[in-house]
């Protein structure tokens, strides 16, 4: 499904392919710590917010 997506939207899927492998590849090279469950929740939450606050009136 996500094959015919991309080659409808005029996307390689190879290079796709690619570009999600590094993108993986960079993620699991990553050192920083990891974040709880809650420290995640509060910066989208704090996301959302902001969002909502530039879409008002």
């Amino acid at each position: 499904m996500a094959h015919n997506f991309l080659v409808q939207s005029g996307v390689d899927p190879e290079q796709h392919a690619a570009w999600f492998r590094a993108r993986v590849h960079e993620a699991l090279q990553d050192t920083r710590p990891d974040l709880s469950e809650e420290e995640v929740q509060r910066h989208f939450a704090r996301r959302r917010a902001d969002a909502l606050r530039r879409d008002e009136p």
